[in-house]
């Protein structure tokens, strides 16, 4: 029996295939089936072989359409990342400015709330004449 997998099979190939379905049949009835010539055996067997060649020819296909659809979406997810890292630093930017507009704002009614407060406190002294005006 040859090792070598692309090497056309021998008499002695397929003697053994013949023996090995024959043992592995259960009834005489499948044992009818498999009485068929060497050359029928030959031609089955170069049918399973293109068979497999088509199979393994498509799987290769599918195993480089995958490999491209991988890398594809590596690069969608890298460039996700870049853009996430992007928005974060112009969000981080937009809060800052707002905590500034914030913080103007605060400082500005405070000091707007003092000074209402001391003409009210003055007002309230010129009125109960604890000072003058």
């Amino acid at each position: 029996m040859t090792t070598d997998m692309a090497a056309p099979a021998t008499k002695k190939d397929l003697a053994i295939l013949k023996k090995t379905l024959q043992k592995s049949c259960a009834s005489k009835k499948d044992l009818n089936k498999l009485s068929c010539t060497t050359e029928e055996l030959k031609h089955g067997l170069a049918r399973t072989d293109e068979r497999l060649t088509d199979f393994h020819d498509e799987f290769l296909d599918f195993k480089d359409e995958s490999i491209r659809r991988f890398n594809r979406l590596d690069e969608h997810m890298y460039g996700l990342g870049t853009r996430m890292d992007d928005m974060k630093e112009e969000l981080k930017l937009h809060f800052d400015t707002a905590v500034e507009i914030i913080r103007h704002d605060l400082r500005s009614a405070n000091k707007e709330e003092i000074l209402n407060i001391k003409d009210r406190v003055t007002r309230l002294e010129v009125r109960t004449g604890i000072r003058a005006a």
